[in-house]
């Protein structure tokens, strides 16, 4: 058990705010869920339930002032952090920033350079690699189990939007190398009215549900340990359309490869005196009371190699049938994270310098598209074309600059 508690405040009450609001009290040994925020409240919107004694605030700057947090989760609109995040380290509290970091260079590092300057602990709420299935395949890897890793793609796996952040977290973690250059090729398609979509409800399920284009991506990575890396996505992956398309990855080395993604498609194969063997992802349960809790993720290779569920002493909302993807155990760990770095003074697992690199990847595979040849993340301008569009996005919505008129939007959160 820790020394004690950390009094913990979400900032956004939206889906994913709902999320941690959840797998925090499933963590009542790490946290106390003391406040949130989120400026619906003022409009009529009603708390989760989840959160009982806890109180509510429509200001961030409220919630600071009346509050006094040991660590914010921050879980508002990716355009958003890096005011709120500001806010946040000029006084002086830890965070968990969800992702992306932020949606720009320029508002990446107004987020960095403030919790540089307050030398406050943050961490950035990256699932992907947290999973336990794609912990279980980075042990796989290191233990050498297909050898060296030759080429690294992604098919459909998580694009936020029109950004790939996730991928490029992921597939840089099992190339085990840093991205050199990128060249890519995008094209947008016009869609077509989903049939009997007229007879809906006027409201759309998911804010993509309504699209009438989508744009596809195909990227080539080149990382600095000789390793290829391959990642095609659509925009419209989370709409009626595209929504269940089969999503994974592949990680092919010298003497094997693993299939990695959604539902039960992960494999693991092996040549073992030239013979193919297909080992397929296994999982271990428990019995608490009625529920059944994952507690190991393995393949039966020879030696086994094994992931255990730290959290498997308790159950964990969205832990995913047959453990798969798992996001509720990717959350818990990444709350353990940062509740370490605070009381424990530990390496934070996902930096806010590996957060920016992502989503820099994301931004340079965006402005390879409109290039010819390889380009490297050093040869960006200083605003590209898509981040421009991202401000002036900002500037109609906010009615400011995100960047130049920071203090103003400080004020108003």
């Amino acid at each position: 058990m820790p020394e004690r508690k950390l009094r913990i405040g979400i900032i956004g009450d939206g889906r994913r705010g709902r999320s941690h609001i959840q797998t925090i009290t499933e963590l009542p040994d790490l946290y106390e869920l003391a406040a949130i925020c989120d400026p619906a409240y003022a409009h009529g919107k009603q708390p989760a339930k989840e959160l009982k004694q806890a109180r509510t605030y429509v200001s961030v700057r409220e919630l600071l002032s009346a509050e006094t947090l040991d660590v914010v989760v921050i879980s508002t609109p990716p355009e958003t952090h890096h005011i709120i995040a500001t806010l946040v380290a000029e006084r002086g509290v830890p965070m968990l920033i969800e992702t992306p970091l932020a949606l720009t260079r320029a508002m990446m590092n107004v987020l960095a350079g403030a919790i540089a300057k307050a030398g406050v602990p943050a961490e950035a709420g990256e699932n992907m690699w947290r999973r336990p299935v794609e912990q279980l395949n980075q042990k796989a890897i290191a233990q050498g189990l297909i050898g060296r890793v030759l080429r690294v793609s992604s098919y459909y796996e998580s694009a936020g939007s029109d950004s790939c952040y996730h991928t490029m977290s992921l597939l840089r973690t099992y190339a085990g190398a840093d991205v050199e250059a990128v060249r890519s090729f995008s094209r947008e398609f016009p869609l077509d009215p989903i049939p009997g979509s007229e007879e809906k409800p006027s409201e759309p399920i998911h804010p993509m549900a309504g699209l009438t284009e989508e744009k596809w991506t195909q990227a080539e990575l080149r990382y600095a340990n000789g390793v290829l890396g391959s990642c095609t996505y659509v925009t419209g992956w989370m709409g009626p359309l595209r929504r269940g398309h089969p999503r994974f990855m592949t990680i092919e080395g010298t003497e094997g490869f693993i299939i990695t993604g959604d539902a039960d498609v992960n494999t693991l194969r092996r040549v073992e005196g030239f013979t193919p063997r297909d080992y397929a992802k296994r999982v271990a349960f428990q019995k608490l009371g009625d529920r059944e809790v994952p507690v190991r993720y393995y393949y039966e290779t020879h030696p086994e190699v094994e992931y255990r569920n730290p959290f498997s002493d308790r159950f964990l909302t969205d832990s995913g049938a047959g453990g798969v993807p798992s996001d509720g155990i990717a959350r818990a760990h990444e709350l353990q994270s940062i509740f370490n770095t605070i009381t424990r003074g530990a390496d934070s697992r996902y930096s806010v310098a590996r957060a920016r690199r992502d989503q820099e990847l994301s931004i340079t595979i965006h402005e390879a598209a409109g290039r010819g040849g390889w380009l490297g993340s050093d040869q960006l301008p200083d605003e590209t074309e898509w981040e421009r569009s991202q401000h002036e996005v900002f500037r109609k919505d906010w009615g400011v600059d995100p960047i130049k008129e920071l203090p103003a939007l400080l004020k108003r959160v």
